[in-house]
C-alpha cells in the first residue's frame, strides 16, 4: 500500500514539474496568451504617473512603451497596476499608444484582468472617455470624488473652434466669467489649438507620426478650486519650430541668436547670457510672440502671451510649457533640464478660482 502512495505522489510530482517547465518556457520565449491569442509582450503600467514627482520616469516609460508596442509582433497593456496618474501624463499615455498602434495598423484591446484594481483611477479614465476613446467598454464603477468634472479627451488634426466652444461650454457648467474675461480666455484656447495646426509639423520627422494631431482635456477639482487644461502634440517641438526654413514668419534678431546658438551648440556666442539658452528662448519667445505672428488680428499668433496675461489678471494660476528637455513653469519661472526629452510639446494651463463672485472669474455653486 505504501509503495502505491509513493509512486502516485512521483506521478504527481513529474506533472507538476513538466507543466512548471512549459510555463516558465513559454516565459522565456515571451509567449503568452490572451483572449485566445499568442501576445508577445505584456506591458505594464506603473503605478504611478505625473510630470511632478515623477517627470523623468515618466516620460522615460512613455518612450519605451512606444518602442515596446512598434516593436512587438502583439502586445497588451496591463493596467492593473495603475494608482496615480496626471491629467498630462494621461494626455501623453493616450497619445503615445495611439501613434503606436495606428503605426502598426492594430487596435487597443480591453479585458477584465488587465483593468485598473484602484477605485480612483477607475473613475478618472471612465470620466474622462479614456477607453471610450479607444473604443473599449469601461468598467462599470460607483463614482467616489463628486467634485471632480473631466472634459472626455479630444484629438483631431485641425483647429476647428467647435472645440474651443465645447471647452468654453464645459468651463460655464461650473465657473462663471466676466464678459471680456470670456473672450480673451476663448481666444486663448484658440490660439493653443491653432499653434499646433500651423507649426508643429511644419517639418518631416525621423519617427513615425501622424500629421497635424493634438490631443487635449481639461477639469476642475472642487477639492482644490482648480480649472485646469492640457493640450499636446507629436510634432518637431518649439526649438526646431523656430529654427525651421519652412516658418512663414521670420525671427526677430534677439530670438534668431539663441535658437542659431542651440542649433550650433555653441553656448559662447552671447556671453551676457546667463541661462540654458533653450530656457532664455522660452522667455523671450513669450514676450515677443506678438512680433512673430503672421496673423493682423488680435489674439492671433500670441498664444502664449495671451494666457500669461489671462493668469496674471485673474491673479492666479500656472502655464507649464514641456517640450524637448525643457520643463518650464512660466509664473513662476521653475525649470528643468531633461534626460529624456519629450517627443513633441506639451502646454498646460491652470486657473485657481473660489467662491467670491466679485472675482473676474469664480466659481458657480456646487453641482
Amino acid at each position: 500500500m505504501k509503495k502505491i502512495n509513493k509512486l502516485y505522489e512521483l506521478r504527481i510530482f513529474i506533472k507538476r514539474t513538466r507543466k512548471k517547465l512549459k510555463r516558465k518556457q513559454k516565459h522565456t520565449n515571451n509567449n503568452y496568451r490572451f483572449m485566445g491569442q499568442k501576445v508577445s509582450k505584456i506591458i505594464t503600467i506603473p503605478p504611478y504617473l505625473d510630470l511632478e514627482k515623477h517627470l523623468e520616469k515618466t516620460l522615460d516609460f512613455i518612450k519605451n512603451l512606444g518602442e515596446e508596442v512598434r516593436e512587438n509582433e502583439s502586445i497588451v497593456i496591463d493596467h492593473s497596476y495603475m494608482i496615480q496618474i496626471s491629467q498630462e501624463a494621461l494626455l501623453l499615455l493616450t497619445s503615445e499608444i495611439e501613434r503606436s498602434i495606428k503605426k502598426k495598423d492594430s487596435s487597443l484591446k480591453g479585458n477584465k484582468k488587465f483593468m485598473p484594481k484602484n477605485k480612483d483611477i477607475k473613475e478618472l479614465l471612465n470620466k474622462i472617455g479614456y477607453w471610450k476613446y479607444f473604443n473599449i467598454k469601461s468598467q462599470k464603477n460607483k463614482s467616489s470624488h463628486k467634485g471632480k468634472y473631466y472634459l472626455d479627451i479630444k484629438s483631431d488634426t485641425k483647429a476647428n473652434p467647435m472645440y474651443v466652444g465645447e471647452l468654453i461650454e464645459f468651463f460655464e457648467q461650473i465657473i462663471s466669467f466676466e464678459d471680456n474675461i470670456r473672450d480673451k480666455f476663448n481666444d486663448a484656447l484658440f490660439e493653443a489649438v491653432a499653434n499646433v495646426v500651423e507649426h508643429a509639423y511644419i517639418e518631416n520627422q525621423k519617427i513615425f507620426y501622424i500629421e497635424g494631431k493634438w490631443w487635449l482635456t481639461a477639469s476642475l477639482d472642487f477639492s482644490n478650486n482648480i480649472v485646469s487644461f492640457t493640450i499636446f502634440d507629436q510634432g518637431i517641438g518649439i526649438f526646431k519650430s523656430l529654427g525651421s526654413p519652412n516658418r512663414k514668419k521670420p525671427l526677430s534678431d534677439g530670438l534668431k541668436n539663441i535658437v542659431n546658438m542651440i542649433k550650433s551648440k555653441d553656448f559662447g556666442k552671447i556671453p551676457k547670457l546667463k541661462e540654458y539658452p533653450k530656457i532664455t528662448l522660452l522667455k523671450k519667445l513669450i514676450n515677443e510672440s506678438e512680433k512673430l505672428s503672421r496673423h493682423e488680428t488680435i489674439g492671433r499668433g500670441n498664444g502664449f502671451k495671451s494666457f500669461k496675461r489671462f493668469i496674471n489678471e485673474v491673479e492666479s494660476g500656472e502655464m507649464l510649457i514641456l517640450t524637448d528637455n525643457i520643463s518650464y513653469k512660466v509664473i513662476s519661472g521653475e525649470t528643468k533640464i531633461l534626460e529624456q526629452p519629450l517627443n513633441g510639446t506639451l502646454i498646460s494651463w491652470t486657473i485657481k478660482v473660489d467662491n467670491n463672485s466679485n472675482k473676474k472669474i469664480h466659481l458657480k455653486k456646487e453641482i
